[in-house]
């Protein structure tokens, strides 16, 4: 598999999906979901995490100066 070209990080900030969680996490208590819908936010925020993790690992970072 080919990496990923992408700047890098010490040109750009790295932007892990927690205001993502924060936001749905408070909108679904908000609006007092039922719990089924916790489990499944919970499991697309997972999913999220877990792709940012392994994108994460297998860049390769390029500079732009």
């Amino acid at each position: 598999m080919a990496k990923r070209k992408v700047i890098s990080g010490k040109n750009l900030a790295i932007r892990p999906p927690i205001l993502l969680s924060v936001v749905l996490w408070l909108l679904l208590d908000r609006l007092a979901a039922p719990g089924w819908l916790f489990g499944v936010a919970g499991t697309v925020i997972t999913v999220f995490w877990i792709l940012f993790i392994v994108d994460a690992l297998n860049h390769e970072d390029v500079d732009i100066f």
